[in-house]
């Protein structure tokens, strides 16, 4: 052996890998000392025995791996392969196998040369990442939220079954399409100005929302939480997203907003009310009663003053006079106090003070009159939302309706207090109404509608020009407890 040959022999003596020559035939020329390490049998049994190496490599992967080697020794073909081989303990081993033919001057092949290399490790790695990205993407697949992984380009190279649900399109369709693609125009106008430069930079937005259309037609707001995704020389090669439905939420959101201004409204309209009514009662108190109260002192006076001149017996008339206009000041002034505090709901009940209502404005109006109601006690809001609501409807019969006949029916509906208020008087046009400086309609029956709207309640208006008026509302049934009886 020569200085060269000798130092050849040492360097592929202390690579980490197997180095063999093989003939044409398959029969072994070379094999280097490693073969005992990565196969663990000898040179010598190796070099004695053909079929050493075909006895050691993996049964599931023995077929394939011969018959692709004896192609290549045949044809003269370069060879490699990554297979399985089993050691005499049982254990279990990846190699990669690649052997190049060397041709002599007639270009037939004259000698295969070959490495083979332990790739264990890498398979094991390459398996646990595999299992890894198998359970990451069965976690994806399971929760409740849109998962999607896209490269610097934007382009989608993953998206879990929750989002292929929502969009309704095959998953084939969706990765390799533009990620902003499937976001609605509006958002996707705010997102693309800066979006791909941010993503190809690292620097995506952590947080960001935009609207998905769904498979059934409707539109559903995702809120997406979003991380470069890095490699491990730290460059940026993607981004991965998760996405959050979001659209109850951003619709109990503007519900709160609406309520709360709705609520500001309301208590507006209520103050408003509360004012308009203190203002009638002083009105009626002033151009009424008070009138009245004064009248009665003059016409006392007057007799006081006839008795001490002694200027005969007593006026019976005049005093009769005095008694009634003292007797209707005492009448207006009860019934303001009724309003006020009705009595009669406070010791009998609803359809008692109904009836009362009723009664008071057919004397006014003249119009038959009809009650349905149920004989018992609701709790103590109950009776006094729907009185209110029954005296103010009432109260624009009187006022406006002209009706010949007015009915009123109360019952207990589905846990709630229904109530209908109807007439068969001219009726009228309500937005024509509400557009009438301090209309009635403003004041009255809408402050009694946010009232009940504010409960939980409902109220509905139907009325039409010559076409009469009907009110119902209902009331929840679970405002209080029962007055007693």
């Amino acid at each position: 052996m020569t200085q060269t040959e000798a130092l050849y022999q040492g360097l592929i003596e202390r690579i980490p890998a197997v180095t063999y020559a093989t003939a044409p035939d398959g029969t072994p020329l070379y094999i280097s000392p490693q073969i005992e390490e990565l196969f663990g049998c000898s040179q010598e049994r190796w070099m004695d025995r053909l079929g050493e190496w075909e006895g050691r490599v993996h049964p599931d992967d023995r077929d394939r791996v011969i018959t692709e080697w004896r192609e290549a020794l045949a044809n003269g073909l370069e060879y490699q392969d990554e297979y399985r081989v089993l050691l005499p303990g049982g254990d279990l081993r990846w190699v990669l196998d690649h052997a190049m033919p060397v041709f002599d001057e007639q270009g037939q092949p004259q000698i295969f040369q070959g490495v083979i290399s332990d790739v264990t490790d890498r398979h094991r790695a390459d398996a646990a990442e595999r299992q890894a990205d198998g359970r990451l993407r069965q976690m994806l697949g399971a929760i409740p939220l849109a998962a999607v992984i896209e490269d610097t380009r934007g382009r989608i190279i993953y998206c879990n079954r929750h989002l292929v649900d929502l969009i309704g399109r095959p998953e084939d369709d969706i990765v390799g399409a533009r990620w902003l693609d499937t976001v609605s125009p509006a958002d996707r106008r705010e997102l693309e100005s800066n979006y791909y430069e941010q993503l190809h930079h690292g620097t995506v937005m952590p947080y960001s929302e935009s609207e998905i259309a769904a498979r059934d037609g409707r539109r559903r707001r995702y809120g997406w939480w979003t991380a470069p995704l890095r490699n491990e020389e730290g460059r940026v090669w993607g981004a991965a997203s998760i996405g959050l439905d979001i659209t109850e939420y951003r619709r109990s959101e503007e519900a709160l907003r609406q309520s709360e201004m709705r609520r500001r409204r309301v208590l507006g309209m209520v103050l408003r009310a509360e004012d308009a009514e203190r203002s009638r009662i002083a009105g009626e108190l002033h151009d009424d009663t008070v009138q009245v109260m004064t009248a009665t002192l003059v016409s006392l006076d007057r007799l006081m003053g006839s008795i001490r001149r002694g200027e005969g017996s007593v006026d019976v008339a005049e005093i009769e006079r005095v008694r009634a206009v003292v007797y209707e000041a005492t009448e207006r002034t009860r019934r303001l106090m009724f309003e006020l505090r009705p009595q009669l709901l406070e010791a009998h009940g609803l359809r008692v003070a109904v009836e009362a209502l009723l009664q008071e404005a057919a004397g006014d109006t003249k119009a038959e009159h009809r009650v349905i109601a149920p004989d018992k006690r609701f709790p103590a809001p109950i009776e006094d939302m729907a009185y209110r609501v029954v005296r103010e409807t009432l109260a624009n019969v009187r006022k406006h309706a002209q009706a010949s006949h007015v009915e009123v029916e109360l019952e207990e509906v589905d846990g709630t207090l229904a109530g209908r208020v109807s007439d068969d008087g001219r009726g009228f046009d309500p937005d024509a109404v509400r557009d009438r400086p301090r209309a009635y309609l403003h004041l009255g029956l809408d402050a009694v509608s946010e009232r009940l709207w504010l409960a939980g309640g409902s109220f509905d208006l139907e009325t039409v020009p010559g076409g009469g008026t009907t009110v119902r509302f209902a009331i929840p049934l679970d405002q209080g407890q029962p007055r007693s009886a």
